[in-house]
This record gives structure tokens, C-alpha cells and sequence, in this order.
């Protein structure tokens, strides 16, 4: 895998979570509720993180990094990231995980 491939992923399933959220906020908004939980996307982001991380030589390790980064981290937006960017998760994947040849 292409570092720019694996970034570009990572954008698109940041895009897909941001719009989820959005899509179910507006629904909270339209029928007045205060407690909307937005549907599960969890089994197709699960097969799509494992993905990513096959390509690693220490993939458990790998995709506990992706995880992070995507969720308690919100893809980098959190205050107290330390994985700021697809770019920077990357690094540390290669770093910490080694890309299979």
C-alpha cells in the first residue's frame, strides 16, 4: 500500500463518519429529541481498519493505532492528540509496525 492510498482511505471514512454524525443530529433537530445515536457503521469500518492494518507486519498493533487515531482522537481533532494527521499515523505506523514488502 501507497502512503497517499492509505490517506486518502483514512479521509474518506473520516468524510463518512463526520456525515453520519451530521445526518443523525439533523434528525435529533426534526423530531426534537435530545437522545439519537447514530446507526452503526461499526462491522463495515471494522473490516476496512483490519484491511489497512494487513498491510503491516505487526497488524494487531497497526489497527490498534488506526482505532485510535479515528476514535479517540477524532481523526486528530482532539485537543490532546498526538496523531494529528493521516500523515503523521502513517509515520507512526511504519515507524512502529513496518510496511510488508
Amino acid at each position: 500500500m501507497h502512503k497517499q492510498e492509505f490517506i486518502n482511505i483514512i479521509a474518506k471514512l473520516k468524510k463518512q463518519l463526520d456525515h453520519d454524525l451530521e445526518y443523525v443530529k439533523k434528525l435529533c433537530d426534526l423530531f426534537g429529541s435530545n437522545f439519537c445515536n447514530p446507526y452503526n457503521n461499526h462491522n463495515l469500518f471494522d473490516v476496512i481498519t483490519r484491511q489497512l492494518a494487513s498491510n503491516f507486519k505487526h497488524d494487531s498493533k497497526a489497527k490498534e493505532l488506526i482505532n485510535e487515531f479515528m476514535y479517540d482522537y477524532d481523526f486528530g481533532r482532539s485537543k490532546n492528540s498526538y496523531i494529528d494527521s493521516a500523515d503523521t499515523l502513517w509515520n507512526m505506523l511504519i515507524e512502529k509496525c513496518e510496511l510488508k514488502k
